[in-house]
């Protein structure tokens, strides 16, 4: 594992906290997790991540709903004429 693997809070070296592999279309794919030393640090990066993913997927639903409110649109058109 390279060691430029580092904490991007405190700048720590990250450590493999879970590896395993995995079969993706014929190819083994390995994974590692890797944590902060610092449980603390690693706590707040966690929520951190959280937050990005929350922001992430409440964008997504708008956009989806503003595409299903287009195409609404888009077939109220086409069948008024």
């Amino acid at each position: 594992m390279p060691d430029s693997n580092i904490c991007t809070r405190c700048g720590k070296i990250r450590i493999v906290k879970k590896e395993w592999k995995e079969t993706v279309n014929g190819s083994t794919v390995t994974y590692s997790e890797t944590v902060c030393p610092d449980t603390e640090c690693q706590k707040i990066v966690d929520g951190q991540i959280s937050e990005k993913e929350k922001k992430f997927h409440a964008l997504a639903e708008e956009s989806n709903a503003r595409r299903a409110n287009i195409r609404k649109k888009i077939n109220r058109t086409k069948s008024a004429k």
